[in-house]
């Protein structure tokens, strides 16, 4: 569910009769709705919400894999891979507010996410190891954004994280006392960069994916290209 406060686009996402938990449907939904925000010069910033009061979400609905192949097993990953992709690809700034519970592939989408906020009290699962299965997809990064240490710790045990032990990590921009508040707080986020070029952020989005997969001389070189197109943007506005 979609809807548009001034220059920013609210995006609801999840089931909200089975613990937000993400179905394909609900996957592809959010991944089109962010295309098409990357295509629309009218939207400057992105926040993902929950479309239940009861918490973020608890992750893929495990329903998916009760008679799973490993190709229909494969395809249905692959959906929750495309659309955190989307998340990263998106040319405006994504931020995410989280409560009560934030499981396996929501953790990950929030992990892909431009900014993180959330609520005191909330905690943070990747469980999979516990139900059989690995964590994959933007587990691969979450050492980056939390630390190697404690990306290690959550991926092996599949134990519960609390707020005060992942934000020491830096793994949230920021923690609010409650659901609202933390929607606020990240709105405050993303309206803090209303004041640059929307062609500028998209750039420098750009970038800051093709960096964590790049050596640091092909980076730099690739850098020095997206500066230079910097000001073919600014010439056109002028």
């Amino acid at each position: 569910m979609t809807r548009r406060e001034d220059s920013l686009l609210y995006l609801s996402f999840g089931d909200a009769g089975h613990a937000n938990a993400m179905n394909l449907e609900s996957l592809v939904a959010m991944r089109e709705a962010l295309d098409d925000a990357s295509s629309d010069d009218s939207v400057r910033g992105v926040l993902l919400t929950s479309l239940s009061k009861a918490g973020f979400s608890a992750g893929m609905n495990t329903a998916l894999f009760d008679n799973a192949t490993p190709q229909s097993a494969y395809q249905t990953i692959s959906t929750l891979g495309e659309t955190i992709d989307a998340v990263k690809r998106c040319a405006v700034p994504v931020a995410c507010s989280m409560s009560r519970y934030v499981i396996g592939g929501a953790l990950e989408l929030a992990a892909a996410c431009d900014y993180r906020v959330a609520a005191a009290g909330t905690f943070f699962q990747m469980p999979e190891v516990l139900i059989g299965i690995p964590s994959v997809l933007e587990a691969a990064n979450l050492w980056r954004v939390m630390g190697q240490t404690l990306a290690t710790e959550m991926l092996l045990t599949g134990e519960k994280y609390d707020v005060p032990t992942v934000q020491e990590h830096r793994f949230l921009n920021a923690v609010a006392e409650t659901a609202q508040a933390a929607d606020e707080l990240a709105v405050t986020f993303l309206n803090r960069t209303l004041q640059s070029s929307r062609e500028v952020l998209a750039q420098q989005k750009r970038l800051h994916v093709q960096w964590r997969n790049l050596p640091e001389a092909q980076a730099i070189l690739d850098s020095k290209k997206e500066f230079a197109l910097a000001f073919a943007f600014r010439d056109a506005v002028s």
